[in-house]
């Protein structure tokens, strides 16, 4: 029933504090809808709690969940290139691999999108520093992104997660010292 990532993370670091728990069940209404800043960070917390000991498991097969690939990302590989690589979590854990995933998600959008002179050109920046900052500063060894294009409001929806250390904690060992992670 989480439309949110911050309640569900709530009720993930409950169940880590219980040194007994081995698995956690994931219960997704037929309304659930897919929306990339829910999926990249879910496939983050599931890559999380693998790592910790901790199996996640889906309770039913909800169809949509399933393409989304939020349990089992597509790496960003050659061998896995698409026509169309938006709705679907993809994994990307190096350079090499950030780069290809880059290059197959931009010239799609350019078919895709009318926009005004450079907003394309601007969103790859973006997308390429965000991307990279989680290959460099996130302490872990993957990073996830989706997205997927709202045609009928004209909008680009994308998410890019990783399980890392949080913006706030890369600063420790620097001469910035944010007050809190929304500073950071």
């Amino acid at each position: 029933r989480h439309t949110d990532l911050r309640s569900l993370n709530f009720y993930f670091d409950c169940i880590l504090r219980n040194p007994n728990a081995k698995e956690i069940i994931l219960v997704f209404e037929d309304d659930f809808r897919i929306f990339p800043n829910m999926m990249a960070p879910l496939a983050a917390m599931i890559c999380f709690l693998e790592e910790v000991g901790i199996k996640p498991k889906i309770h039913d097969k909800h169809p949509t969940l399933h393409q989304s690939r939020a349990f089992e990302p597509v790496r960003a590989l050659k061998a896995n290139s698409r026509t169309d690589p938006s709705n679907v979590v993809w994994e990307y854990r190096s350079a090499e691999e950030l780069e290809f995933l880059i290059n197959l998600v931009l010239p799609s959008l350019y078919k895709k999108v009318i926009s005004q002179k450079n907003v394309l050109l601007a969103l790859e920046y973006c997308l390429s520093e965000l991307m990279d900052n989680v290959q460099r500063h996130s302490g872990e060894r993957c990073g996830f992104m989706m997205y997927s294009l709202q045609s009928d409001s004209d909008r680009i929806a994308i998410g890019i997660a990783d399980q890392g250390k949080g913006i706030k904690s890369s600063f420790a060992d620097t001469k910035y010292l944010p007050a809190s992670a929304s500073d950071a």
